[in-house]
């Protein structure tokens, strides 16, 4: 689905927001998250700021009826061996329809392996705070297929 805006928006503070979100949620149930990703508070905290590598923000049109959060979860094709995930991608996401919003901890390739195959905010979070624009991109749209979140509109 492509979406805009008619007004100009600042990019760089919708993941801004996105990454707020999954903090303070993700605080909630887990005391030490702020702590393991100090960098990402201080993205919120600096206007100036860009993501730090390696999180990735991303956005999907979620069509269920309630919001819910999901902590850090994770998904693709590996396995966790002694607490370590090998292959898998860490992942938190914050549904509110009609947006779902989902921010990624470890991408080993997201450039030719994203998390979402639309919907990635990559560039909207390197760009000057203060560049104001009007935009459009394509999100996916759809219910969740199964009780984790991350495959919205996917087979």
């Amino acid at each position: 689905m492509r979406i805009g805006t008619t007004a100009p928006i600042r990019p760089l503070a919708l993941v801004k927001v996105i990454a707020g979100m999954i903090l303070a949620t993700n605080a909630e149930v887990d005391a030490g998250f702020r702590g393991r990703h100090a960098a990402l508070a201080q993205f919120v905290l600096d206007r100036d700021s860009p993501l730090p590598d390696p999180y990735r923000a991303y956005m999907a049109v979620h069509s269920g009826n309630f919001a819910t959060f999901a902590p850090t979860m994770y998904k693709g094709i590996g396995r966790i061996a002694n607490g370590v995930p090998e292959g898998l991608i860490a992942f938190s996401a914050v549904e509110n329809p009609p947006f779902a919003y989902l921010l990624t901890f470890d991408e080993k390739e997201p450039d030719t392996k994203p998390f979402l195959p639309a919907g990635g905010l990559a560039t909207f979070a390197k760009v000057p705070y203060e560049l104001h624009a009007k935009i459009e991109f394509d999100l996916l749209i759809g219910f969740r297929k199964n009780h984790i979140p991350g495959d919205y509109g996917q087979d």
